[in-house]
């Protein structure tokens, strides 16, 4: 957890003979143990070497579900039919709902899959009263071979920066990221550095949906 204390690390340490620790800001000064952070930006965090705690960095340690290990590369389409889009896990209602009508009007033909976390169970209805039509589709929680499969559909992902952005780049699928959260966002410069990704800002930018229909021209 974000919000855990470093005497709950401590204590954690204290009671095994290993401890794996999980970082993408560099929030604590870490225990003995495992240091791991798969994100791309992991050199902007400067970490400190600390004695007993051993750094397993970089893109090499990356956690990619085990449906997306061995898949074969998408071939890029020249035209756009289909786009997922998703914020993540965390239920952000209002926005998700403002891109796909934005969408949708700019781009009416699109089939647009809406990927949904587990608890967004009530957006259901939310979006139902947008009267989205028979262009979109809408998500719940589905597992990794669902993720996989809508992927394989799509020719292009609107995403947060988060563990589904690996799961595309692992599948080849050109991705249009969105910041919601800032501890994604050293890995979304990196990526975009890098031109893996297309960045259209965060979701509290003031003109990200002209960003992101321009991202899809």
């Amino acid at each position: 957890s974000y919000m855990a204390t470093q005497e709950i690390y401590v204590g954690v340490s204290d009671l095994c003979s290993g401890a794996v620790f999980i970082d993408d800001t560099n929030r604590i000064e870490y225990p003995q143990g495992i240091l791991i952070n798969g994100g791309f930006g992991w050199k902007d965090l400067n970490y400190k070497k600390c004695t007993g705690l051993d750094y397993l960095v970089g893109p090499e340690y990356i956690f990619l579900r085990k449906e997306f290990w061995n898949v074969p590369l998408k071939t890029t389409k020249e035209t756009i039919n289909s786009v997922m889009i998703t914020l993540g896990g965390t239920v952000i209602g209002g926005i998700l709902g403002e891109i796909v009508c934005h969408l949708g009007r700019i781009f009416p033909n699109f089939c647009k899959h809406i990927v949904l976390g587990p608890q967004s169970t009530d957006l259901i209805n939310y979006f139902k009263k947008l009267n989205l039509g028979s262009t979109t589709r809408i998500e719940i929680a589905p597992n990794a071979e669902k993720i996989k499969h809508i992927m394989s559909k799509c020719d292009v992902l609107i995403s947060g920066g988060g563990q589904t952005v690996l799961e595309a780049l692992a599948m080849g699928l050109p991705s249009i990221i969105i910041g919601v959260a800032d501890n994604q966002l050293h890995s979304i410069k990196m990526l975009e550095n890098t031109k893996v990704i297309k960045y259209a800002g965060t979701i509290s930018d003031q003109d990200l949906l002209n960003k992101l229909s321009s991202q899809l021209e």
